[in-house]
């Protein structure tokens, strides 16, 4: 009996011992096959990085001030980190099948979060991506819109202006967590000291329930951006015809302002839907 005892006290330790030398294994197999080996990051056949040691894609970028929009922190659950690569990456991972269309797949479209950088990598990103930033942002006015929808206004601390087109979004980096969500801005482009991002409650989202439970004036915030490729194509005279409802009144409203700066030189429709009268906001 005793002996029994015995065996199943230190069948658990023999258990960690195992897993601890079959991790420092896995640790001296990647030293040896090059994972300490400095690599290369080629950007758009221009922009070159040294990579030491292995990362993400996605963080590497990230580590060296080219954000790449992630609305999950890196975890495939988003698909919106995508690049194209060019050379190296390794094969595409089954996370990332589900928010690739054929022709991406043809083209090597990945989800920048699941490529290793554990070889010398070439890849493609939109020239628009070079230039979002990290901004340290203060919250300097928040307004109630309705019962479940907020303006936040926030104002660029370093740097201190940011250059956007109207529809384009940023993201808000939640404090504490490693959330990042990604919303529309709302305000006027020729504002550029601070952005305006109207964000609607959505029950049990960690994002809109640190804005609209937590979030004070006053509070200091990380936000990316801008990005996107919806936004208003001024070499055109063709009428607009918006549809939309809730927050996503957002980036229509960028664009209203920036065609009135203008004078209005294209007839805008705007439809917005709403399920009752208090979904309802800016009706004057």
């Amino acid at each position: 009996m005793n002996l029994f005892l015995a065996v199943n006290i230190y069948i658990p330790i023999i258990i960690v011992g195992l897993l601890m030398t079959i991790t420092v294994l896995l640790i001296l197999a990647g030293m040896l096959l090059g994972g300490n080996k400095e690599k290369t990051l080629t950007i758009n056949n221009d922009k070159v990085i040294h990579v030491k040691g292995e990362d993400s894609l996605l963080n590497i970028l990230s580590n060296n001030k080219i954000f790449i929009p992630s609305a999950c922190g890196g975890k495939a659950t988003c698909g919106f980190c995508k690049v194209q690569v060019l050379e190296g990456g390794g094969e595409v991972k089954p996370m990332e099948l589900p928010f690739l269309s054929p022709q991406e797949k043809k083209d090597n479209v990945r989800l920048s979060c699941q490529v290793k950088v554990n070889e010398d990598i070439k890849i493609s990103i939109p020239e628009s991506l070079l230039y979002a930033k990290e901004y340290t942002c203060e919250v300097t006015n928040i307004d109630d819109l309705t019962y479940d929808i907020k303006l936040v206004r926030f104002k660029f601390i370093n740097p201190e202006t940011m250059e956007f087109k109207p529809g384009q979004y940023a993201q808000l980096k939640v404090p504490g967590i490693d959330i990042i969500r990604a919303y529309s801005i709302a305000s006027n482009p020729k504002i550029t000291h601070e952005i305006e991002l109207i964000i609607r409650m959505v029950p049990k989202g960690k994002a809109t329930t640190f804005v609209h439970r937590a979030l004070e004036l006053g509070d200091k915030v990380i936000v990316t951006g801008p990005y996107g490729s919806f936004y208003l194509r001024e070499d055109s005279n063709r009428d607009i015809v918006c549809i939309a409802g809730g927050s996503g009144k957002a980036p229509i409203r960028s664009i209203l302002y920036f065609l009135k700066d203008q004078g209005m030189p294209r007839k805008v429709k705007y439809f917005f839907g709403a399920r009752s009268k208090r979904d309802l906001y800016y009706t004057e």
